[in-house]
């Protein structure tokens, strides 16, 4: 009697913690992905990209691709800082980053000639771009009225996908006619 109290409180604590790691790992799916720019445009790679979250000053590191592309994954709701920095380059910093709950959150970082040692500073709030709000006025645009061709990229790229798209995917939906 007192061995199959004991493996049942065992199995329940291993179902209870089992399933709060599981909350607490879906707390914190939101991402943050953008392309580190020079004045013309053209991706600056390898640049060294900082967010720091401003209330624990916890620091996440990650360094642009050959585009260009940086990306954080599993970001808690806190307030951030951003920063940017390249040799041949002013360091680019953006305070009060908001990010978005639950979805990839998009910010582009534009590099100024300059050295490493010169700053520029942007203060105030700092809004990433709201992809989930673009995929639906997307689609409802595209649903009301009834083009043709579909563009999908949005609609075919994984929530965090990582890499770079060669070319966009286009997919033919009928055209109805009354």
């Amino acid at each position: 009697m007192s061995r199959s109290l004991s493996v049942t409180r065992l199995l329940t604590l291993l179902v209870f913690f089992s399933f709060g790691s599981m909350l607490a790992h879906a707390q914190f799916r939101a991402s943050l992905r953008g392309t580190v720019t020079d004045q013309q445009g053209a991706a600056v790679p390898d640049a060294t990209v900082t967010l720091t979250n401003t209330a624990t000053n916890q620091k996440m590191v990650a360094t642009s691709d050959a585009n260009g592309i940086y990306q954080f994954n599993a970001l808690g709701p806190a307030p951030y800082s951003l920063s940017a920095e390249h040799a041949g380059f002013k360091t680019r910093v953006l305070d009060n980053v908001q990010i978005i709950p639950e979805q990839l959150n998009s910010l582009d970082l534009q590099l100024e000639v300059g050295e490493v040692a010169e700053t520029v500073t942007v203060s105030g709030t700092t809004q990433t771009l709201d992809t989930e709000t673009i995929r639906a006025h997307l689609s409802e645009s595209m649903s009301k009225y009834k083009l043709p061709v579909e563009i999908t990229i949005m609609n075919d790229l994984p929530k965090n996908a990582v890499g770079k798209i060669d070319k966009p995917t286009l997919r033919k939906r009928p055209v109805e006619t009354r």
